[in-house]
């Protein structure tokens, strides 16, 4: 379990990527987001597609949306198909940024064929505000408590050498 957002889907045509674009620029703008759009960037890229992974070299287009810094980069990279598949960590941006990414993955939906989001803290399924701090912060407390761990353990082995 983590804070991890996974999603992907399939657009309509050449001309909702065209809006898709727009509308992620501008959106990202008004929340003070950074951004990149991209085209003919050639890359080697895994993809889950149909169920079965393929890795194929093709020309990619797309926008690299960052929200903060210290959530993990929305990268939509789409393929000839007009496919993408990424995923959004947002554990160490809090509770509001993650619900900042998932409430735009709900706008941007519509502009899809086809658009799945698997939400490891279920928001995305249930919009449950309390559910969604209390999986953060549980995982938070995990991480604080494995990272003690590890540094104890590194020093008891630093006293017996």
């Amino acid at each position: 379990m983590g804070s991890t957002i996974h999603f992907n889907g399939q657009l309509k045509s050449e001309d909702v990527f065209t809006n898709l674009m727009l509308f992620c620029t501008q959106y990202s703008e008004k929340q003070d987001w950074e951004y990149t759009l991209f085209k003919n960037q050639k890359n080697i890229l895994f993809r889950v597609k149909d169920g079965k992974v393929n890795t194929e070299d093709f020309i990619a287009k797309g926008i690299h949306i960052l929200p903060v810094k210290n959530c993990e980069p929305l990268l939509m990279e789409f393929d000839d198909d007009l496919y993408f598949h990424s995923s959004c960590k947002s554990q160490f941006a809090g509770v509001e940024i993650h619900k900042q990414v998932i409430d735009f993955l709900r706008k941007i939906e519509p502009f899809f064929e086809d658009f799945e989001v698997i939400d490891e803290t279920d928001y995305w399924q249930t919009n449950d505000e309390d559910l969604l701090k209390n999986k953060i912060d549980f995982l938070g407390k995990a991480i604080e408590e494995i990272s003690k761990t590890v540094e104890n353990l590194k020093n008891d082995k630093w006293k017996y050498n």
